[in-house]
């Protein structure tokens, strides 16, 4: 996970604490994007909730923008320590833990566990390290999982690609996302594929 650590650390050095380049965003417009649809997945009001991958706490700013900051219950864990630093530095009023979730043991369950781009990076044996991430974040929650994805219906167009401007494609994981789903269908019935609000990019909540 040096590679990850390293590759974050240097687009943090780059754009800054406040830049949502800083966590490999195409365009601020994609990332509120895709925190609308993880948004959608349940009433979060008075839940508790897990960021995985939350980078500099960019989805808290979200809620809290968006849902009565007195009814949020978050938490955020992220692997690269500077994240986490800037994260804490912009909400010292909630938790953000430096972790490896793949290795992570938390002390408790969390109503909802979302992860907004932080599986989009390539690893190796990527496809076994995502089943693995999906069975653990479901057994972490108590009420639903959600996550968002690259497609492989990508159409490959500059304009529709989603991450960073260097655009490094060898650098993420496209998943086809019938497949994610078939696999999601193994861990629980109640699940929802959403490919219905970027061309590149699908979501997938996960219920009990």
């Amino acid at each position: 996970m040096n590679n990850v650590i390293n590759f974050y650390t240097k687009l943090l050095e780059q754009y800054g604490p406040d830049d949502y380049r800083n966590v490999d965003w195409g365009s601020k417009e994609w990332q509120m994007i895709r925190f609308i649809v993880l948004s959608r997945i349940t009433d979060l009001k008075n839940k508790s909730i897990l960021d995985m991958g939350c980078g500099t706490g960019d989805l808290y700013k979200f809620f809290k923008e968006n849902i009565d900051k007195d009814q949020l219950n978050y938490t955020g864990i992220d692997i690269t320590p500077n994240l986490i630093k800037e994260a804490r530095k912009k909400y010292p009023d909630k938790e953000f833990i430096t972790a490896d979730f793949t290795d992570w043991q938390p002390n408790k369950k969390y109503d909802v566990v979302l992860a907004s781009g932080s599986l989009t990076y390539k690893l190796e044996n990527h496809e076994e390290w995502l089943k693995n991430i999906i069975k653990k974040m479901f057994d972490t929650s108590n009420i639903a999982v959600g996550f968002n994805l690259l497609s492989s219906y990508d159409p490959g167009e500059e304009n529709h690609h989603c991450l960073s401007s260097e655009k490094d494609t060898s650098l993420y994981y496209h998943a086809r996302p019938e497949e994610i789903f078939s696999f999601c269908k193994t861990i629980t019935p109640y699940v929802t594929l959403r490919h219905d609000y970027l061309l590149h990019d699908f979501t997938i909540y996960l219920y009990h």
